[in-house]
């Protein structure tokens, strides 16, 4: 039998990565218990108020309040005072089928503001909910602008999820092109996450037939000597030289 809600919650404060698992899985059934559902959100609301914000509870409280449609609520939820909170409320954007459309375009402008945290881990976290909202961005080039500064985040755990974010983006990303740059850069990066980011987000752009040829050297360095990614690396060459021989392979246009 699932315990009671805000034992959950209590238990899930000290718990070890092993138990958290199962905690989650009960906190999951709880959430989709109707006749639990109000105490749950119940429950949640006071573990925040009681000193115990977390990434898990901003996570279950926001899916509620996005599955509710209470956009208030939700936008409340991601100004909360705990960065934590504010992180696990943007990760719940896109991690529910039940979230409805309108939800999710209007969760946008939150995700948007979010990408000017002062907080790392909320940085981070709206770059991912990104990769799930790309078709109800309003304005592509104000994404564009902040991706390329977040490219250049002091923290790597941002710098990864723009990556990632940019790799995902790219296939419908109308200057994606401006990103060569940078995304050269991120090939360098002391995080191999980030290097394996990049990597991919070339590949995209090189299936897009986006030049990489500046790219190519540190690429093939890697298919050579990165163990982290280096398949990552070949996918991203493989791209660019099958773009490269299909482009040569191409009949002129003879004028008769």
């Amino acid at each position: 039998m699932t315990r009671p809600f805000a034992e959950l919650v209590r238990a899930l404060a000290t718990a070890s990565n092993e138990d958290a698992d199962e905690i989650h899985e009960e906190m999951l059934a709880t959430v989709y218990d109707p006749r639990r559902r109000k105490a749950a959100l119940a429950a949640l609301s006071a573990a925040l108020d009681g000193k115990l914000p977390s990434h898990a509870l901003g996570f279950y409280l926001g899916r509620h309040l996005l599955e509710d449609e209470d956009l208030g609520g939700f936008e409340s939820l991601a100004k909360h005072r705990s960065p934590a909170v504010r992180a696990g409320a943007l990760n719940a954007i896109d991690s529910s089928s039940r979230i409805g459309e309108g939800a999710r375009r209007a969760a946008f402008s939150t995700v948007e503001r979010a990408l000017d945290d002062p907080e790392a881990v909320v940085r981070a976290e709206a770059c991912s909910a990104l990769k799930n909202l790309s078709e109800r961005i309003a304005d592509p080039r104000t994404v564009v602008r902040r991706l390329k500064q977040l490219l250049e985040d002091s923290d790597g755990r941002v710098r990864r999820e723009a990556t990632w974010a940019v790799a995902v983006l790219g296939k419908n990303m109308v200057d994606l092109a401006s990103f060569i740059p940078v995304l050269r850069r991120r090939l360098e990066d002391e995080d191999s996450d980030v290097r394996a980011a990049a990597a991919s987000a070339l590949k995209t752009a090189a299936r897009r037939g986006v030049d990489i040829t500046s790219c190519v050297p540190l690429l093939r360095r890697a298919a050579q000597s990165d163990e982290v990614f280096r398949h990552v690396a070949k996918g991203a060459l493989a791209a660019f030289e099958g773009r490269s021989s299909s482009a040569s392979r191409k009949p002129t246009n003879k004028h008769r």
